[in-house]
């Protein structure tokens, strides 16, 4: 059974919304509606050939240093006084800008305000870059987009710092990114700001926290050269040629129904689905 962005469309406009037994909840009916969206986004984008890779963080963690540093472009503001991301820019590839504002604008109710930002890094040709809000904003639209994003994302790449990175926000932040569908690369930013001999107690401490290995987290300084972004490019890369979202997805859906005889319209589905995953 394949999943394409039509069949998620009627999904989210089939909604029970009298269902007594999910959707009485208001809470529960909106987030259906919320993951609903979030698969549709990821649908969209995987239809035109593209991979959303969503850099996550804190405050002050280097997301955006970290994108400029890749694209070698600077394109996304970073500061070292207060910095903050409070709506999602999207980086993306000068070829595919008008596939991609096609895109947002049948996802514009999903974000209160977006950028799009052109870049000609053309090892990126293929990745929507997302400069996500920081996950521990006090806003929560801004905390609402990040999730969102998690959610659609076909890879994150998660920031850390070394004076953010085993707080209780984070915490509970990694243990949402263990729950995603799709691959998550840990970066350990400002890696020169720590003395050498404490280095790999450092990255012992991340990669507890994040139930990895030390080779699994990719120690780096954004103010160094970028040829680390070989190494992370290729992993991107190798996701995306495995990642198939239609199928994937589909495959879930058709467990679903084939679990259950009484469930069986496209809301109820999405309620399995819901449950399933919780």
């Amino acid at each position: 059974m394949q999943v394409s962005p039509e069949r998620m469309r009627t999904m989210l406009e089939t909604l029970d919304r009298s269902n007594p037994f999910f959707l009485d909840q208001l809470h529960v009916r909106q987030e259906i509606e919320f993951l609903c969206n979030a698969l549709l986004f990821r649908l969209l984008v995987h239809e035109k050939g593209l991979a959303l890779t969503v850099v996550s963080g804190g405050t002050g963690v280097g997301k955006s240093a970290f994108i400029n540093w890749c694209l070698g472009e600077e394109l996304c503001p970073s500061s070292s006084i207060r910095p903050c991301t409070s709506n999602p820019s999207f980086l993306v590839h000068q070829a595919q800008f008008n596939n991609v504002k096609t895109i947002l604008n049948s996802c514009e109710s999903l974000f209160n305000k977006i950028e799009i930002k052109v870049h000609g890094n053309d090892r990126f040709k293929k990745f929507i870059l997302v400069d996500s809000p920081d996950y521990d904003s006090t806003a929560e639209s801004h905390i609402r987009t990040a999730r969102l994003l998690l959610h659609a994302a076909h890879t994150i790449i998660t920031v850390l710092s070394p004076a953010k990175y085993g707080d209780q926000i984070s915490m509970t932040w990694y243990s949402q990114l263990r729950e995603m569908d799709c691959h998550v690369i840990p970066v350990l930013n400002k890696i020169d700001s720590v003395e050498i001999d404490s280095r790999s107690d450092l990255l012992n401490s991340c990669a507890r926290l994040l139930g990895l290995t030390e080779e699994e987290i990719y120690p780096i300084s954004c103010l160094g050269d970028a040829s680390e972004t070989k190494s992370i490019l290729s992993m991107m890369e190798n996701y995306q040629k495995d990642f198939d979202s239609s199928q994937k997805l589909g495959s879930q859906l058709q467990r679903s129904e084939e679990h259950t005889s009484e469930l069986q319209s496209p809301c109820n589905l999405v309620c399995r689905l819901l449950l399933e995953k919780k």
